[in-house]
């Protein structure tokens, strides 16, 4: 044990100690005396840390540290976030979602580090709670961390909507509820980041250009609050909701220089068809001279995620395994026949609601997870493949859903092998998954599909666990091969233990098969019903 600690206290000493290898700015201003370290890829920002109070200084920040109760806390304008502390390096890396307390926000962080009494904080998830960028210049060697905690006239407002608008331009009133919600993003095959917002027929809007950043207005319209980091996206840092000159506003940052007219084409696309909403198309590249007509490249390249509610309504189901590979076994059941059962259950209880179901197989026979993922296209509403656990520890049980995404807990991975194949196959499966989970399209196709597939998997969750009176193990994120590259809501459901004597027996049984399909079909009818945003 001392030799791992003293191993972890030596890669965190001599990280610090290559700090003079890259340099922080904070708001224009060099301070190497606080920054950056990086504990995980070295010069990579959205690895870099630095001394936490300090930092708070030096943006003007007030900062306080709960020693016993093992957080600090980051306040300005009356928002306070709260990021919880460890000593335990390892743990404390590992981003999660209660690592962190963001107002009115969700994001994954890690926790500060304490190190010889010293706070380290990460830098990203503290900009990004306050409304400001943390860019790293590549040829500069180094990070820029800028935050505005005041606006002048005639500037963006980030992520603070107003209740009222009184602009006589817009007549604007508070009374209108129609929202402008997040757009949507997609890659063009030229590399530009196309952005598209899904409007009410006759939407008018204004594009204009202000302190760098892309600034649309809609007239009569209000906006949604949202925020979103495209990860690794050449062409965008930043898209929020806000204000701009009183009216409510989409700013979208990009990471180059753009002016009125220069750096980003945009066109429309009226409502036709099955398509019930007008369609505005924003490109960005770094090389604008790149850049086309925006309504020249064919619609499915965006994602298609956000189309749940426009269109018939049809959902793939995926009976995991099969034929040679029976998947998960004990002595109560076999897991590729029970999952079988309660698809083709599920399957006539959707159909006798008006959904077409597809089924990847509706039979005892074997195909390559490929073969099955590519079920999951665009002109489908959703995609659900059913699975059943089983483990060395008899006494575990419960249902869980998952999402495809890079598992927070590396344990995980090890449940990805087992239902990617087993063996090397299985190894080889998810190792691809994985490396897709950290690409850049699947950054640029996270957001908007993700979104989706939670809200499938929360509606799914509640519905089937309340219906059977299984456990609920909650919805999680993991490298499944059969969902990694879905381009609609998707999710894989683990409806039980077959190790588990209970479960096992349960299982088997076609009482409770019925009952888990039930429960599917409401999570999944009330998800479509309510235009994929579940209860």
């Amino acid at each position: 044990m001392k030799r791992v600690l003293f191993f972890i206290f030596f890669l965190f000493s001599f990280a610090i100690s290559q700090q003079h290898f890259n340099h922080l700015k904070v708001n224009g201003v060099l301070r190497d005396d606080i920054g950056p370290f990086y504990f995980i890829n070295y010069g990579n920002n959205h690895d870099a840390y630095v001394l936490a109070k300090d930092f708070a200084v030096a943006l003007g920040l007030e900062y306080s540290q709960n020693t016993g109760q093992n957080f600090i806390s980051f306040n300005a304008n009356g928002k306070t976030v709260i990021i919880k502390t460890t000593s335990n390096i390892p743990d404390g890396l590992i981003k999660r979602f209660d690592s962190i307390s963001i107002p009115n926000r969700t994001i994954a962080s890690p926790k500060a580090i304490i190190v010889d009494n010293k706070v380290y904080t990460a830098i990203t998830p503290i900009l990004y709670a306050f409304g400001g960028d943390s860019p790293y210049n590549a040829e500069e060697h180094t990070l820029y961390s800028s935050l505005e905690l005041a606006t002048s006239p005639g500037e963006p407002i980030i992520n603070t909507p107003t209740s009222t608008n009184t602009n006589a331009d817009t007549n604007i009133t508070s009374s209108q509820t129609a929202l402008i919600s997040a757009p949507r993003l997609g890659k063009q095959e030229n590399g530009a980041t196309r952005v598209v917002f899904d409007l009410p027929i006759g939407t008018k809007y204004k594009i204009s250009v202000s302190d760098n950043k892309l600034i649309i207005t809609f007239v009569g319209l209000k906006t949604s609050s949202f925020d979103s980091i495209p990860e690794l996206d050449p062409n965008i840092i930043r898209i929020q909701s806000g204000t701009f000159n009183g009216q409510d506003a989409v700013i979208v940052s990009p990471s180059y220089g753009i002016a009125q007219d220069s750096g980003y084409k945009y066109g429309f696309i009226p409502a036709q068809g099955a398509n019930t909403k007008d369609r505005l198309y924003i490109d960005f590249h770094t090389k604008s001279a790149t850049l086309v007509d925006a309504t020249q490249a064919a619609e499915e390249s965006v994602t298609a995620s956000a189309n749940v509610i426009d269109m018939k309504k049809i959902v793939v189901i995926d009976a995991g395994h099969g034929g040679k590979d029976p998947g998960a076994s004990s002595s109560y059941a076999i897991e590729s026949k029970i999952v079988l059962k309660v698809a083709l259950y599920l399957r006539d209880i959707l159909e006798e609601q008006g959904v077409e179901v597809v089924l990847t197989r509706d039979s005892d026979r074997f195909l390559e997870l490929k073969e099955r993922s590519e079920f999951a296209k665009p002109d489908i509403n959703l995609f659900v493949s059913i699975h059943a656990n089983s483990i060395s520890n008899s006494a575990a049980n419960g249902i869980e859903t998952w999402v495809f995404g890079e598992p927070l807990d590396g344990r995980l991975i090890a449940l990805a092998i087992t239902e990617n194949g087993g063996g090397e196959l299985g190894q080889a499966l998810t190792q691809e998954a994985l490396n897709y989970a950290k690409s850049i399209p699947a950054k640029i196709y996270k957001e908007e599909q993700l979104r989706y597939s939670l809200a499938l998997a929360n509606s799914v969750q509640k519905e089937v666990t309340k219906l059977t009176g299984a456990k609920n193990r909650g919805v999680r994120e993991n490298a499944f091969y059969v969902i990694r590259k879905a381009r609609t809501p998707a999710i894989l459901v683990e409806i039980g233990f077959l190790s588990n004597p209970s479960e096992g027996s349960n299982l088997a049984t076609e009482s409770y098969q019925e009952k888990i399909a039930e429960g599917l079909a409401n999570g999944i009818l009330k998800f479509m019903n309510n235009g994929g945003l579940g209860d």
